[in-house]
């Protein structure tokens, strides 16, 4: 079972990603947790929730994705993060959390594959 994490504060953002991992993942057991909030998947991190994959926004209105991602990185070292943005030019800060990848929502189908 892969456990997987969406975060973004726009809901059809999520809604997207979850229909697009699902069926990039298709025939294989995922478990995808949606959070609207970066409070929300940190509080589940900190409460022990582990994910193989987290995708997340940088743009959050109660913080900061890539200030978040530098926080819980010691609680998330095995996992692999993804950056979901549409600021491409935060790509370069994003380094500081040392993701995995870095994708644009402008490119999301042709970059999520």
């Amino acid at each position: 079972m892969i456990h997987i994490a969406v975060c973004d504060d726009e809901a059809p953002v999520v809604r997207l990603l979850e229909t697009r991992i699902s069926a990039l993942l298709k025939g294989t057991a995922c478990e995808i947790d949606a959070f609207l909030s970066g409070t929300a998947l940190r509080d589940s991190i900190l409460a022990g929730k582990v994910y193989e994959l987290i995708f997340l926004d940088i743009n959050l209105p109660d913080v900061n994705g890539i200030f978040l991602a530098r926080h819980i990185r010691p609680f998330i070292q095995s996992s692999l993060l993804i950056f979901v943005s549409s600021q491409d030019e935060a790509v370069y800060e994003a380094f500081a959390a040392a993701p995995f990848r870095f994708l644009r929502k402008s490119r999301l189908d042709a970059e999520l594959p």
